[in-house]
């Protein structure tokens, strides 16, 4: 799809196409929420919403920020400024941003940002109020020597165990569960847990192959 499509594609749904204002943010996000879509035929590209459209090489986004220079492709052509490369891949497979024509229409994702429903439920008393999440955003956990924790989940603490197609799906569920402070992730099944990291003890973790523990950011 053409960077227009993709953008009336987020509109749709009340959304606008992601920014990334850190490195850890651009490759926390693409691995949470668009990993499950990546393909063979996407190759893994994704539109993200900034443009220099309005002043050549001044890539401006849709939340009034401009583009981090770190966020770039290594390669010394990147960013390629003029020869109508106006809008943004963002490489997923390649971990980083290239210039792009906006209307290529070659196989390529939208990853949209919508803002979170508003919480209409009753709020908990104040000793559980560290139990809701309400940002919306979760990242895999990470060990002493921050690596992300691979292969390991949070075992003693299940709360509730369900099945769903994607890690997104499960953080959503996470979300309107009420003491929900974490969860795991393997093969569908999505397991939230009643406690994090920092508060659980190093015992109460099990290694199992493929298996993601993600926290709240």
């Amino acid at each position: 799809m053409s960077y227009s499509d993709a953008s009336s594609s987020c509109a749709a749904i009340s959304g606008k196409l992601v920014v990334f204002n850190s490195e850890e943010e651009m490759y926390e996000v693409g691995y949470t929420y668009a990993s499950p879509y990546i393909s063979a035929a996407s190759a893994g590209w994704i539109w993200i919403g900034c443009t220099d459209q309005a002043v050549e090489g001044t890539f401006e986004c849709e939340d009034g920020t401009q583009v981090d220079s770190a966020l770039w492709l290594t390669d010394p052509q990147q960013p390629t400024i003029g020869s109508g490369r106006n809008c943004i891949n963002y490489l997923y497979n390649s971990h980083g941003l290239s210039t792009s024509s906006c209307g290529d229409s070659y196989p390529t994702l939208a990853l949209c940002e919508v803002d979170p429903i508003p919480d209409t439920t009753p709020s908990p008393p104040p000793q559980q109020a560290k139990y809701r999440n309400r940002s919306g955003f979760y990242s895999m956990a990470k060990d002493n020597n921050g690596s992300p924790m691979i292969d390991y989940c949070l075992s003693d603490h299940v709360m509730k165990t369900i099945y769903m197609k994607d890690k997104l799906h499960c953080a959503a569920e996470c979300e309107k569960e009420s003491g929900c402070m974490s969860f795991n992730y393997r093969d569908g099944k999505c397991e939230l847990n009643a406690e994090t990291k920092d508060g659980a003890s190093s015992s109460s973790f099990s290694q199992r192959d493929g298996c993601l523990y993600y926290e709240p950011l």
